[in-house]
């Protein structure tokens, strides 16, 4: 039992608008369009998978799309074969500069820290260290 083109049509017209039927949508659907109860049932089933597998398809490359994209992503496309991070000395790469002997106070950050004041406080002697 074959489905026409013009079922096709009227199938798919239906199915853009809802994913599932009901048992009397699924009838009035079958009996307008001249097929079996089975046959509306049987087309929706398998329509659905189809759909499934082309939103995951879509959210994959989506998700491709975005990793190949993104400035931080480790797969991102570079003018030159080493990273602007691996250019730069080991000392500037890291944002915790270790302590110098002239300056005994450890400095710590906690991002966790509910008052901003931890934070100046950070960032000020990140700056007089130099």
């Amino acid at each position: 039992a074959v489905v026409s083109t013009q079922s096709t049509g009227g199938l798919e017209s239906q199915f853009g608008t809802q994913k599932y039927l009901s048992v009397p949508e699924r009838m009035e659907l079958a009996v307008s369009l001249r097929l079996s109860e089975t046959q509306v049932k049987t087309w929706f089933q398998n329509r659905r998978m189809k759909w499934k597998k082309q939103v995951a398809e879509t959210d994959l490359k989506n998700k491709q799309d975005k990793k190949r994209h993104c400035p931080f992503s480790s797969t991102a496309p570079t003018n030159d074969s080493t990273n602007e991070a691996e250019r730069r000395p080991a000392a500037e790469r890291s944002a915790f500069k270790p302590n110098s002997g002239s300056q005994p106070n450890k400095v710590t950050y906690n991002p966790i820290s509910s008052s901003n004041k931890n934070s100046f406080d950070f960032m000020r002697q990140m700056r007089e260290r130099g």
